[in-house]
């Protein structure tokens, strides 16, 4: 049952990484243009020189003191998860 589970799982967050890389490609490449498309006003990334993550969105938490232990804990914790499902498989 349990690697039932975690195929699942990991089928649904590859599915979920492979639609973003193509949405990022999508826009990237500038394939609606090239192919006689437009892509929808709320679409996040649709020219070549969009970014994927702002001056202000990549610095905005830096200065905050709880901000670097939070990141070293949440990467202690997937660590943690990860080898306990190579431990048990």
């Amino acid at each position: 049952m349990l690697r039932t589970v975690n195929r699942v799982l990991l089928g649904l967050v590859g599915l979920v990484l492979v639609a973003l890389g193509a949405a990022v490609l999508l826009g990237g490449l500038d394939l609606p243009r090239r192919w006689g498309f437009s892509l929808p006003s709320a679409w996040p990334w649709s020219d070549p020189h969009d970014v994927l993550l702002s001056d202000a969105d990549r610095t905005k938490w830096r200065s905050a003191g709880w901000w670097w232990p939070v990141v070293i804990a949440v990467l202690a914790v997937l660590v943690l998860l990860c080898l306990c499902l190579l431990y048990t498989s």
